[in-house]
């Protein structure tokens, strides 16, 4: 089994942000792999950017070898730390937000979808990357076996109105904001990383991303979780979707951390994608 880790938003990073996590996620289970696509040069395409952030992603993934009929490939044992809560159904009553479309009851087992043509593959996605899923799935086709969001946007999510114009408020002359750890103070950004040389690291990766990018918005295909879907949440801020992917039936995991905690704690953020997607059927 195949897993594309990818990242979005203002963060397109995703070398140095989830390297490790690739490296952990390789060695995590049998016959597991890992690709990191890399979305750094994404919104110099667009718009519209998610076409081809979708075909990025899709050209990343190896066709492999199919597998053995009516053998299943597993993801790993589950760790404590990718528990999953949907068993307590903790805020189970609370509204969905609004604008997004919440699909009914659990979905199907990642081992029940056809290989077709390659080894199945486990999408999983950080922060606003989440949102350009459906699209991602489009791409792949029916390898995707299941989706994994980690930290991150459902999708139908959109940029707020305040942050919109907060974003457009900062934006050069280019059309283009800054950094996305200047966005905030350091207080904020500090504890991120875990370190400075990662920090630097990140830092050095990071474009300046159109407003146009946080203005579009991001078809969400009907079907893509028609498949078995996880979500693993970091920070607090992302708690609500989390409690919307438990309402839908989804597999969730919790390890607490900042939002980048992938970086803090490669090894245990691959045991819970493992874990997450194991409990979702993947």
């Amino acid at each position: 089994m195949r897993r594309a880790l990818c990242n979005g938003g203002g963060r397109f990073c995703s070398c140095a942000q989830l390297a490790a996590r690739a490296a952990k996620l390789g060695s995590s289970g049998r016959r597991l792999g890992a690709v990191v696509p890399s979305l750094v040069g994404a919104v110099n395409a667009g718009p519209p950017f998610w076409p081809g952030i979708a075909a990025t992603v899709a050209a990343a993934v190896p066709a492999g070898r199919p597998a053995a009929s009516g053998r299943r490939e597993t993801a790993g044992r589950p760790a404590a730390s990718g528990r999953r809560e949907a068993d307590g159904r903790r805020e189970a009553d609370r509204q969905p937000a609004a604008g997004r479309q919440p699909a009914a009851g659990r979905r199907p087992a990642a081992g029940g979808r056809p290989a077709a043509g390659g080894r199945p593959v486990v999408v999983v996605v950080h922060s606003n990357a989440g949102r350009f899923v459906p699209v991602i799935v489009d791409a792949i086709g029916e390898r995707v076996a299941g989706c994994v969001f980690v930290d991150a946007a459902l999708p139908g999510d959109g940029v707020g109105r305040e942050r919109l114009e907060g974003l457009r408020a900062m934006a050069g002359a280019d059309g283009r904001v800054p950094p996305w750890t200047s966005w905030w103070g350091e207080d904020a950004v500090a504890g991120l990383f875990g370190d400075g040389r990662m920090r630097a690291e990140v830092s050095g990766e990071q474009p300046r991303v159109p407003v146009s990018f946080f203005e579009e918005e991001v078809p969400v295909v009907a079907g893509w979780d028609e498949r078995a879907c996880g979500y693993l949440w970091f920070s607090q801020a992302y708690e609500d979707r989390a409690r919307e992917a438990e309402r839908r039936g989804w597999a969730v995991g919790h390890i607490a951390g900042g939002h980048l905690h992938q970086v803090v704690d490669p090894g245990a953020v691959a045991r819970g994608i493992v874990a997450v997607t194991s409990a979702a059927g993947g």
